[in-house]
């Protein structure tokens, strides 16, 4: 009888809380919260999320998920969101999201393309706020859901595809590419509002940027595109982080024919940018001081003195960590801007800085170069030196790190 109870137990729970989504991408504190709101447990990348779920961002925090339909759901910080129902049978979809508070950003994967038409009513996918139900289809969109004045108040804006905005106490109303829509404006006079092209190309391009707030809290609109406007760019050039995992495995058969010749005039530049004495030290330390500063770091995590392949004894510079030495690893020293100084203008110290910067390996220095706008979407890396058991080369492994936790590190 106990073994039947069990059974039947471990079944109810399966049926009504299926793994629906994984978390591929976390910064920050992600929460997973029961029905009751409090806490159960904190999320990390490779977490599941199951039906009737909750889960809550906290400020300057982001999380990505990807659902079992492939759509991706992408939550800002201080959001809240319920998995009410996520249902995926025989190329059939059900399902219903509610977005409490905060913004998100969805790309709702078109279930079209199977072997038989699908039907309307068999493509359901719903986010609901407390004033706007958003019907989608095969679509990109953003969403708001905030409170002005002590009512609640939702923004939406299409990027692509179709989705139908039912406002709360009004009709429901279908919206193009470009066109915005908040709750209290459509209520008070039926208007939407359109993107400028601009705004729109900006929005799709930057797969990282959520929609501004339409309304202030004292109840004024903004103008939307000045808003996007001052969004920052997504920097197309920074490796995801699948490109980062297949650099590393390629790099493990690339990088063992010139880690050897390279590896310790990389770890000595690259250890300069990570240090924070002052910047009348080395040339080194001035561009690693305009490096900590904005959120970016190339740091070199030293292997251990007892390692094998390495001497107890170390090679020194001014101004720069102590670094082992290895045998077949070759630690130029790097020249002191102390002792000319005095005979250099700000421009020469920065020309030489500039030098270390562009003699980095491309990835550090792409970091280095897009600093700023790196920072501003909590895009922060680290770089490590490490050597496979078993092998005689140094390999550079990057990882990633919140921006915030850098400011502690100098």
């Amino acid at each position: 009888m106990l073994l039947r109870f069990s059974f039947l137990m471990l079944l109810s729970i399966s049926v009504f809380a299926q793994v629906i989504g994984e978390v591929t991408l976390l910064k920050g504190n992600v929460f997973l919260l029961d029905e009751q709101g409090e806490t159960v447990n904190e999320l990390i990348e490779t977490d599941t999320i199951s039906t009737k779920d909750m889960i809550s961002v906290a400020e300057k925090s982001v999380v990505r998920l990807k659902m079992k339909d492939g759509s991706v759901l992408t939550l800002g910080g201080n959001s809240q969101m319920s998995f009410d129902k996520y249902l995926i049978d025989d190329n059939k979809r059900e399902s219903v999201l509610g977005l409490v508070k905060g913004k998100i950003r969805a790309e709702i994967k078109n279930l079209d393309g199977g072997e038989k038409p699908i039907k309307p009513e068999d493509k359901l996918f719903k986010i609901n706020t407390s004033s706007v139900s958003i019907g989608v289809r095969g679509t990109e969109f953003l969403v708001n859901s905030y409170v002005v004045s002590k009512k609640p108040v939702a923004d939406a804006v299409l990027l692509s595809g179709k989705i139908n905005a039912n406002v709360v106490g009004s009709t429901a109303v279908d919206l193009v590419p470009g066109q915005a829509l908040n709750s209290s404006e459509f209520l008070a006079s039926g208007k939407t509002r359109f993107l400028s092209k601009k705004s729109l190309a900006k929005l799709v391009s930057n797969k990282a940027a959520f929609m501004p707030n339409i309304q202030l809290p004292d109840g004024q609109f903004i103008d939307i595109d000045s808003k996007i406007k001052n969004i920052k760019a997504e920097p197309s050039n920074t490796p995801s982080k699948e490109a980062t995992k297949q650099t590393t495995k390629e790099g493990g058969k690339q990088g063992t024919k010139q880690a050897t010749k390279q590896a310790g005039k990389e770890a000595s530049k690259t250890a300069a940018q990570n240090t924070t004495a002052s910047s009348t030290t080395s040339t080194a330390t001035t561009s690693a001081t305009t490096t900590a500063t904005t959120g970016v770091t190339t740091g070199v995590t030293a292997p251990a003195t007892t390692a094998p392949g390495f001497s107890p004894s170390a090679i020194t510079t001014p101004g720069v960590p102590t670094v082992p030495s290895s045998p077949g690893l070759s630690i130029p020293k790097i020249p002191s801007i102390s002792s000319k100084a005095g005979s250099l203008a700000p421009k020469g110290i920065v020309k030489e800085a500039w030098k270390y910067i562009t003699a980095s390996p491309w990835d550090i220095r792409d970091a280095l170069i897009n600093r700023k706008e790196l920072k501003k979407i909590n895009e922060c890396y680290y770089w490590v030196y490490e050597k496979k058991s078993g092998e005689q080369v140094m390999e550079r492994f990057r990882k990633e790190k919140d921006c915030d936790e850098f400011e502690f590190d100098f």
